[in-house]
């Protein structure tokens, strides 16, 4: 997840933890190449994205555009929340699914993954 803070990144880790998922953790303050090589290398199902500050936004958006070039986007189910966010700005964005609160990615992660 791409977060300027542990709150809330930490909160939608526990959560989906909590619901049975495998959750890998890279941190914060994360560039885009980071999210595409940890998911490459961890095999990941989805890619669930933190932004808290508005300069993150930015690099949403170029996370989205490296995973086009790689030509892994269809691969990873993109989400992402936090503080400045909106689910008109996600899924303008190309965003897979947007949520509002902590326990909104336990959903979109059931819901993506096809998962009951």
């Amino acid at each position: 997840m791409l977060s300027q803070h542990n709150i809330g990144k930490n909160l939608v880790s526990t959560l989906l933890s909590i619901a049975g998922f495998e959750v890998i953790d890279i941190g914060e303050k994360n560039s885009p190449w980071d999210f595409y090589q940890a998911a490459e290398k961890a095999g990941a199902d989805m890619i669930a994205v933190s932004v808290v500050f508005a300069p993150a936004m930015e690099k949403f958006t170029e996370l989205l555009s490296l995973l086009r070039e790689m030509k892994v986007r269809e691969k990873y189910p993109v989400i992402v929340g936090g503080a400045v966010t909106s689910e008109t700005w996600a899924m303008g964005e190309g965003a897979d699914g947007w949520g509002a609160q902590a326990k909104d990615g336990v959903q979109l992660a059931r819901t993506l993954l096809k998962i009951a």
